[in-house]
């Protein structure tokens, strides 16, 4: 494995974390316990599309950098 490859996962491991915060702590905590604020529902849905492309897109970053140069295994 490349050391690079690591440092990727990383950084998109640290980037959904921030992504992801909303969605979970503040409109899913709000939706379940009912004396929380609850937020909005368009902004954690697209926090979480942009953390599902985060993840496809950071994949696909890793396994190039880490020599791979097709689909196959």
């Amino acid at each position: 494995m490349n050391a690079r490859v690591y440092g990727v996962g990383t950084a998109a491991g640290i980037v959904l974390i921030a992504v992801l915060n909303y969605p979970f702590n503040i409109y899913l905590l709000g939706a379940v316990v009912p004396s929380l604020p609850q937020g909005q529902a368009s902004l954690a849905w697209g926090l979480i599309v942009i953390g599902v492309l985060i993840v496809l897109i950071t994949g696909a970053v890793a396994a190039r950098m880490g020599g791979t140069s097709d689909l196959r295994c």
